[in-house]
């Protein structure tokens, strides 16, 4: 019979950590410091978002999926909001029509 796989045992190696964080990052830093610098592509930045969650989806299943695809909704409605708010200039959303 075939063995389950238990995701618990081995540990994240931390490239997978840090290219993670980075994929949360620079979409992050570039909305809140270059935020008309790319235009309508700006959103097209935040599927950088998803890195995490293959990573972590291939190291913990899917909860580690889940919990970055958690991770990677926060950080965008977060910046949105700072950004909606006026805390940040930017001339217009992201999720604005055009």
């Amino acid at each position: 019979m075939a063995e389950s796989l238990n995701y618990q045992q081995e540990p994240i190696p931390a490239r997978v950590l840090v290219s993670g964080g980075a994929g949360l990052a620079v979409p992050a830093l570039c909305a809140l410091f270059l935020p008309d610098a790319f235009g309508q592509y700006r959103p097209l930045l935040w599927l950088l978002a998803l890195i995490p969650v293959m990573r972590m989806g291939f190291y913990r299943g899917w909860r580690g999926a889940a919990l970055a695809g958690i991770a990677g909704a926060v950080a965008l409605v977060l910046i949105e909001v700072v950004l909606s708010r006026g805390i940040r200039r930017c001339a217009t959303p992201a999720w604005s029509p055009p």
